[in-house]
């Protein structure tokens, strides 16, 4: 019951009781009472009855207004404590200077700004407050115990929760639940544009760029924006020419793991890519788009000058030689030129088989010197190499 009904009921008891002493007198002498008797006796009972619940008033008053004036104290105290901890009160402590700098300080100088420092002044009860539950390895601090103990397996190393079907092993609960989903398949976070499920919400959130079209992350050397931080780390090895990949094989050296995953394939012969007309493969795909070309027609390269259309970017390159008249390929021996490496080897070819011959007719005919003469002629022929 709260103060206020109990001082009602205080009220209607102490009136009650003053009537009842009034009426009872009157019963006894209602012969012999007289007018101004009666009314002194109900003046004297009613005064004194009006006293107490003044009194009692005052008291419940009394009371009420001590436990606002605590309440009020209480919650200035808290909201102190939140504004010290979220704002903290920031003062200026002279830093400690080496004594030669001390010596060049002749007058009572300031500190130069550059030698301040600054620390946040908690008070005592906050300072108690904040050093509850914080980590002896580290220093960060927490609110509860229990992600204190949990914080702790970083440092530990103990991971006490294990997966049921691969048996790897988590250090938090949630971890292990969200690993299940592995498992399990389960997808709960949804892309609301074009519906995608992801295991994790981590993976919504950057999927959702693709949508939005940010990109968060910048190289600092050349600006260019990306939507993943790991894709900024990447693409610094093109300022830094680091190239951490490397062919176990021939030692070559990549910037890009799938550079090196497509290199091997020079090795281990794999040719991944198949023509479905033909079933012709291949080691890139770019060959496979190359040749799709031979069944569907395709030629995306004319020349600017005579309009013609070639399926293959090199095919062009060879034909602006006519109207350039770049003739890049030379014999080593009579220095003529040729537009084409074709042209030069064909000659080569000639020039060797008309060794070959010249080398069998005279030995039919009996020289001794032909077979030594016809070397010779062989070793000067493939000289004729294209440069």
């Amino acid at each position: 019951m709260c103060a206020v009904q109990l001082l009602r009921v205080s009220v209607q008891e102490r009136i009650s009781a003053a009537a009842e002493d009034f009426l009872l007198l009157v019963e006894k002498g209602k012969e012999t009472a007289e007018i101004p008797e009666l009314r002194a006796l109900l003046t004297e009972r009613l005064t004194a009855a009006a006293e107490e619940i003044f009194g009692l008033f005052e008291r419940t008053v009394a009371e009420y207004e001590d436990k606002v004036h605590r309440s009020e104290q209480e919650i200035r105290r808290q909201r102190k404590l939140l504004d010290v901890v979220l704002k903290p009160e920031v003062k200026l402590h002279r830093a400690a200077l080496p004594p030669d700098v001390q010596q060049l300080l002749v007058c009572k100088e300031e500190v130069p700004p550059e030698q301040q420092e600054w620390s946040p002044i908690f008070p005592p009860d906050v300072q108690q407050l904040l050093k509850l539950f914080s980590c002896s390895d580290c220093g960060k601090r927490f609110d509860r115990k229990g992600s204190l103990q949990q914080h702790m397996r970083v440092h530990t190393g103990e991971k006490p929760f294990s997966c049921s079907d691969c048996g790897k092993r988590f250090g938090d609960k949630g971890s292990l639940k969200t690993h299940m989903r592995v498992h399990t398949g389960e997808k709960p976070f949804s892309c609301s544009d074009c519906g995608k499920s992801f295991c994790h919400k981590g993976n919504l959130t950057t999927h959702m760029r693709v949508h939005t079209g940010e990109k968060p992350f910048s190289c600092s050397d050349c600006a260019k924006s990306f939507r993943h931080k790991e894709h900024v780390k990447i693409h610094m090895r093109v300022h830094t020419g680091e190239k951490p990949f490397s062919c176990s094989d021939c030692g070559k050296t990549f910037g890009y793991k799938g550079d090196l995953k497509t290199h091997m394939r020079v090795h281990t012969g794999e040719k991944p890519f198949s023509c479905s007309d033909c079933g012709k493969t291949f080691g890139y795909k770019g060959d496979l788009k190359t040749h799709t070309r031979v069944h569907t027609g395709e030629k995306p390269f004319s020349c600017s000058d005579c309009g013609k259309s070639f399926g293959h970017k090199g095919d062009l390159k060879k034909h602006m030689r006519v109207h350039t008249g770049e003739k890049p390929f030379s014999c080593s021996v009579c220095k003529k030129q040729f537009t084409h490496k074709g042209k030069l080897g064909r000659i080569m070819s000639a020039v060797i088989l008309a060794a070959w011959t010249q080398q069998i007719s005279r030995e039919q005919m009996g020289d001794p010197g032909s077979r030594q003469e016809a070397r010779s002629a062989l070793s000067a022929s493939l000289k004729h190499e294209p440069r």
